[in-house]
């Protein structure tokens, strides 16, 4: 809160507006306060250029997902696809990842598999191979009845996780084994 409290809003220039808003966003995101950490990136993206915005652009997604609010996420995600002519593995794992969060959030599970498929494929490619992606496609196969398919994705993200992720992943496989009325 004193952070946010010292942080200037206005009267900046340009070069260093957007970072003094993409950092209240880091520092709201610490406050667990989603919706204003998304408007922070939003405004910090509306500031900045080039990959900076574009990745403005993600982390005010990343935070809209986390606020519950996957319109405004799939809406930020489609600017951020419009912002760059060359998307790397990375950004665009991360961006395909993002996107089959909010499908899958909208109930959208094809669609949400399409894109994290898509996500798996840069991964494998050349981003960083996150447990998240293959834990996120576990959860969209188990809602479209693919178990055996899930708990394969499921063995995958705990293979990738480190240190305390692995507990993540080993709660989100026995939240899922309730679910599906194994205990």
């Amino acid at each position: 809160e004193e952070a946010l409290a010292l942080l200037p809003t206005g009267g900046l220039p340009a070069f260093l507006a957007w970072r003094a808003w993409s950092l209240r966003g880091r520092i709201l995101e610490r406050l667990y306060r989603h919706r204003e950490a998304a408007l922070a990136h939003r405004e910090a993206a509306r500031l900045a250029l080039g990959l900076e915005r574009y990745w403005s652009l993600l982390d005010a997604a990343a935070m809209h997902l986390e606020a519950g609010e996957p319109e405004e996420a799939l809406e930020v995600l489609e600017e951020a696809g419009r912002s760059v002519e060359l998307e790397g593995p990375e950004d665009g794992a991360t961006r395909n990842y993002l996107l089959a969060r909010a499908h899958h959030l909208l109930g959208n599970p094809q669609q949400a598999l399409a894109y994290v498929e898509e996500a798996l494929r840069l991964e494998a490619e050349g981003g960083h191979p996150a447990y998240g992606t293959p834990l996120l496609q576990a959860q969209i196969l188990l809602s479209l009845g693919r178990k055996e398919e899930a708990q394969a994705a499921f063995r995958e993200a705990l293979r990738r996780a480190e240190g305390e992720e692995r507990a993540q992943v080993l709660h989100e496989i026995g939240v899922a084994a309730l679910d599906q009325g194994e205990y």
